[in-house]
């Protein structure tokens, strides 16, 4: 989702990255964000502390090869 948000406008990153934001901060579970989650229940399945955490800045990397 963060790749998908950084690729679209403004806008489009504001909204899909307070989503984000939203899902991390009141999910109950404290994993760090993965990549496979249950969406029945808001739980992290298998894959914990794996590094998938590097599109959260993939906004600023588009905007500075943009330049």
């Amino acid at each position: 989702m963060c790749w998908v948000g950084a690729l679209g406008t403004t806008e489009q990153m504001e909204y899909i990255f307070e989503k984000i934001y939203l899902f991390a901060n009141k999910t109950t579970g404290r994993v760090p964000l993965g990549d496979w989650y249950d969406t029945n229940k808001p739980i992290s399945i298998i894959f914990k502390a794996r590094p998938v955490v590097g599109a959260i800045w993939s906004k600023i990397l588009l905007d500075k090869l943009s330049k």
